[in-house]
């Protein structure tokens, strides 16, 4: 309140941010249906041109919108608490579940009828039939972005005319009431680094939710699995060792969780312009970067074990290849840790002005999971096209993934310093 900038700039400014993160990813998922309609005859013309330029354009308003009505709520609730934060990432950590868990029900409650689908999501999505008619009516391109820069514009006012208020109420720290002097135990370096990191993940709400949805994401996976193996074997009359092959795609399954958001692939940067008290105090580079391969290891590998090993067990794997399979689980686990904090190293966001931005819009991030689909897809290629027993095909995995982690880390110790020193 006391610098010269005016409430509505500052609001604007945060909403200008968000829209231009999503309106990145809009048009990347845009763009290639585009070209695929413009080459299976749709006329590409000026009005083509036009339409899906308003439909790219305006496409983020009732999303940052709906998102920031969410945002508003939940840290309202979360404001009543002490521990504000932590109530902010179970709050945010359940709204997420449920809508994913919503999503997949109605899915799997409409599975086999496409007309039952395309009716759900309709519902849902109440904009996609103004999509669909826009193809042959310009009209509902131009109502579809009306519609949208609407609900921009509103939820901008009113943040604008609330901000004041709203930040007073989130900011506010509650007062321990029942404090009591008491006597701390010296802790080594290591303990003291790592009770640091993993306090810094469940303080930031963004940073926190990404690590667990991949956890949850890997429950999903493994489900998947699962049912395939169970569903296919009934319908088929697959032999007992069908599931020694649905074994062979775990680590396909797998690294997209476990390499999609590893708490490495931001930990450097959320250290933002304070990195330099690190470079200056009595602690070794080399263990700085340790603390944050185990913080993202206590977070990942005891997940990877649940997972995997319940995996092995229901699909009926033989003890060798189900053995290989929670191997591939924990290696991949690792793995991300590893590709993370290189490309943290590599490219580090040490200036930003929300911790949103280290999280979430930070090239180590982006670059980390596109490795996620990379290694996706390398691994699917080889369980399906390597001509050799799911046991070798496990063992080939398992071995490329012990060598890619070894590599890696022996990358981050001989050079990380090196790499992040130049970044300062």
């Amino acid at each position: 309140a006391s610098l010269p900038v005016k409430t509505r700039e500052v609001v604007f400014a945060k909403f200008v941010n968000m829209y231009v993160a999503d309106l990145f990813f809009t048009a990347a998922i845009m763009i290639p249906s585009i070209v695929v309609s413009a080459d299976f005859g749709e006329p590409c013309n000026a009005a083509f041109v036009l339409k899906y330029v308003l439909i790219i354009l305006f496409s983020p308003g009732f999303a940052i919108a709906a998102s920031v009505i969410v945002g508003v709520i939940l840290s309202a609730i979360s404001s009543l608490f002490r521990r504000k934060n932590l109530v902010n990432v179970i709050l945010l950590l359940l709204f997420m579940l449920a809508v994913l868990g919503g999503s997949f029900m109605s899915g799997f409650n409409s599975a086999g009828d496409s007309g039952a689908s395309a009716a759900m999501i309709e519902k849902i999505y109440f904009f996609v039939p103004w999509l669909v008619k826009a193809k042959s009516d310009f009209a509902y391109a131009v109502y579809f972005a009306l519609v949208n820069l609407g609900c921009f514009v509103f939820v901008y006012a009113a943040i604008t005319l609330s901000y004041k208020k709203l930040n007073a109420i989130f900011t506010a720290k509650k007062k321990v009431k029942n404090f009591k002097l008491k006597n701390y135990e010296g802790k080594s370096v290591r303990s003291a680094l790592f009770r640091k990191e993993m306090s810094r993940i469940f303080s930031c709400p963004a940073y926190a939710v990404n690590c667990i949805m991949g956890l949850v994401i890997s429950v999903i996976m493994g489900v998947v699995l699962i049912v395939v193996c169970i569903t296919s074997g009934a319908e088929f009359g697959f032999s007992d060792g069908f599931g020694d092959y649905i074994a062979a795609f775990a680590p396909a399954a797998l690294a997209f969780t476990y390499l999609l958001a590893p708490t490495t692939a931001c930990s450097v940067s959320l250290e933002g312009q304070s990195f330099w008290i690190i470079t200056t105090s009595p602690v070794e580079m080399k263990t700085l970067f340790n603390v944050k391969l185990l913080a993202n290891a206590v977070f990942y590998v005891p997940g990877a074990i649940i997972v995997s090993v319940p995996v092995a067990i229901l699909i009926k794997t033989s003890f060798a290849v189900g053995a290989l399979c929670v191997l591939s689980a924990v290696l991949l686990a690792f793995l991300g840790g590893s590709l993370g904090l290189v490309f943290n190293l590599l490219f580090p966001k040490l200036k930003w002005d929300n911790e949103t931005q280290a999280v979430k819009q930070s090239l180590p991030v982006f670059l980390t999971m596109i490795c996620a689909f990379a290694v996706c897809a390398l691994f699917a290629v080889e369980a399906v096209f390597l001509p050799v027993s799911p046991v070798w095909k496990l063992f080939i995995a398992d071995a490329v993934m012990f060598v890619a982690n070894i590599l890696l880390y022996a990358l981050i110790a001989e050079k990380g310093e090196k790499l992040i020193m130049k970044k300062l």
